[in-house]
């Protein structure tokens, strides 16, 4: 590989060097369960034992066999399991020439959905690359099953609390309120997802366009599958331009700002913390709602 050539001898005393070995210590059972079990109070609920074994492998560093995880949903949430069993994803198959073929601003060929906001798009792609090719590019697919796997859960939390007459949409500061809460968890969410997704390796296909990897290896190094690099450079000046004229800076929250600052001063005030989990997220929504109404 690479033009480098050693014997099984040396090969050996490099991975003794390095501490590498064949995995065959596995986490204690009662930390697989309690981890399993705090993904099930959050979108794990509705993930396959796939998604959770890599969850377990790479947000909480434990070994544990695929089949261990099966059984551990099985017992742990019996309805979900049904509930996912009993749906049934057609799969579709897209393919990419390789890294930086396919963004979503600047790229060789742009792909994007038929609908309104791609209008804009289409006059960032005239200004910086001086033509106006679009594809549409089918995505869905992907939101929908992020949607089902990750997104769902927070959907279904939030009905939940309207329903319960907790949260009103309409209302500018429960909207408020409710971004400063739950933005940073969700946020959070996603950034798992992406993680898990560039890792994940791609099964085998009968497709010979397709290549069975990992996301972060046909990114970062697309010889392995003999790929092309298509980044495309842009002048920093038009990237100046761009981000003065269409830019808008928004917070990590998606607050108004004077909503942020009254927020943080009563959060100052009360010494209250930042939540991590929903729960605590949903009681300082009603704590925030209930000392600003009452003020």
């Amino acid at each position: 590989f690479h033009g480098i050539e050693i014997s099984l001898r040396q090969l050996k005393r490099v991975l003794r060097r390095q501490g590498l070995r064949r995995r065959k210590d596995h986490n204690d059972i009662s930390e697989i369960l309690n981890a399993i079990e705090t993904e099930l109070e959050g979108s794990g609920n509705s993930i396959g034992y796939r998604r959770m074994h890599q969850r377990l492998r790479i947000d909480y560093g434990h070994v544990v066999q695929k089949e261990t995880v099966q059984v551990i949903i099985k017992e742990l949430d019996p309805a979900g399991v049904q509930s996912l069993s009993s749906k049934r994803l057609r799969r579709r198959e897209y393919r990419s020439k390789g890294p930086n073929y396919i963004w979503h601003i600047v790229p060789r060929i742009l792909r994007a959905d038929a609908e309104t906001e791609n209008g804009y798009v289409a006059g960032l792609k005239l200004f910086l690359r001086s033509e106006c090719e679009m594809h549409f590019q089918r995505i869905e697919a992907w939101w929908s099953s992020l949607k089902k796997s990750d997104i769902n859960r927070w959907i279904d939390f939030f009905k939940d609390m309207r329903d319960e007459s907790i949260f009103y949409d309409r209302d500018p500061l429960h909207l408020g309120c409710l971004r400063f809460c739950f933005m940073p968890l969700i946020q959070g969410e996603l950034n798992k997802v992406a993680i898990h997704w560039n890792l994940h390796k791609i099964r085998p296909s009968h497709n010979v366009e397709s290549s069975s990897s990992r996301p972060d290896l046909l990114y970062y190094v697309p010889a392995w599958t003999n790929a092309t690099d298509y980044l495309t450079e842009v002048d920093l000046d038009d990237i100046k331009v761009i981000d003065g004229v269409c830019c808008d800076k928004t917070s990590p929250t998606y607050c108004l700002e004077e909503c942020i600052e009254l927020i943080d001063i009563i959060m100052q005030e009360q010494h209250w913390q930042v939540p991590s989990t929903a729960l605590e997220a949903r009681n300082l929504f009603v704590d925030l709602v209930y000392l600003i109404d009452n003020s």
